[in-house]
């Protein structure tokens, strides 16, 4: 199922329907890009995501990045906020990164060289390009794919630990965007350990599931398939929850995303460990 993985809403954002209808988000983002082209300074941008390969569902975000010469980033952030107040409207999350030139030529723009080669096949591959790709304008800081892989990781283990031990104190709204990142994280993960070893000619989550269930280890196979069958599931199941709410089956719902915090915690640190492994040394 390619459309999994995104936004875990609260009982009430099901209940008022504060949900994102696809068909109302994909005419925005077209309107969208056309208003990005036309602003000064714009040198190109890219969306990523199902809404550019077409898989979007209720759960789906706007992703992507903008880039703008410094003299139009004013400009530019004014422009972004006006665009987000939009979305808004709509209920739709947009996690566009506007980007001045400067930041992306000198690798300061903070994007991970694998997110920056997940843009350039959205770009190449899945109608992303925004007016010009911009990603020939990126410098990366280190271009150390396993010591990017082992931090992200490492990171990753001690935010879900620590947010697990207070799960319960959290807001209704702090519980859904921790079980948002939790489910998401084994395809996100699992995609970098796979451009790693150079075994991924498309990083779409359909062939990231595929190609990680092909090559993991059994250790790590048992806590990545239960993460992907429980995100596929609640994507399943929430047009119903939306046509009729029912806030203890919705809490159900949620229930069975929270059951599989400690598979994911035990399957980055299984990931975290092989990274850890010095590599055998090449004949």
């Amino acid at each position: 199922m390619e459309a999994s993985m995104g936004r875990v809403f609260t009982g009430e954002k099901i209940h008022l329907k504060h949900v994102p209808e696809t068909q109302r988000v994909t005419h925005f983002i077209a309107q969208f890009r056309k208003a990005a082209e036309r602003m000064d300074g714009f040198r190109g941008g890219i969306l990523c995501g199902s809404y550019a390969s077409g898989t979007a569902t209720a759960r789906s975000d706007i992703d992507g990045i903008l880039v703008f010469d410094d003299a139009s980033f004013r400009d530019a952030d004014r422009f972004m906020i006006a665009m987000r107040a939009e979305a808004a409207e709509i209920f739709a999350p947009i996690d566009m990164r506007a980007i001045p030139t400067s930041l992306a030529r000198n690798g300061g723009h903070g994007i991970s060289l694998s997110f920056g080669e997940h843009l350039h096949d959205a770009a190449l591959y899945r109608n992303g390009e925004i007016g010009n790709n911009p990603m020939p304008l990126f410098a990366y800081r280190t271009r150390d794919r396993a010591h990017e892989a082992f931090e992200y990781v490492a990171r990753k283990i001690g935010q879900f630990r620590h947010e697990m031990y207070g799960f319960q104190d959290l807001s209704l709204e702090d519980q859904a965007k921790f079980l948002q990142k939790m489910i998401e994280a084994p395809i996100h993960v699992a995609r970098k350990i796979l451009k790693l070893e150079g075994a991924l000619p498309d990083d779409s989550r359909a062939m990231v599931v595929r190609t990680y269930r092909e090559r993991a280890d059994e250790r790590a196979l048992a806590p990545f398939n239960s993460l992907v069958s429980a995100d596929e599931a609640y994507t399943e199941h929430l047009p119903a929850h939306l046509t009729r709410y029912d806030a203890v089956d919705y809490q159900a719902e949620l229930g069975t995303l929270e059951i599989e915090i400690p598979n994911c915690i035990a399957l980055l640190t299984f990931i975290l460990d092989r990274l850890a492994q010095p590599k055998p040394a090449a004949e």
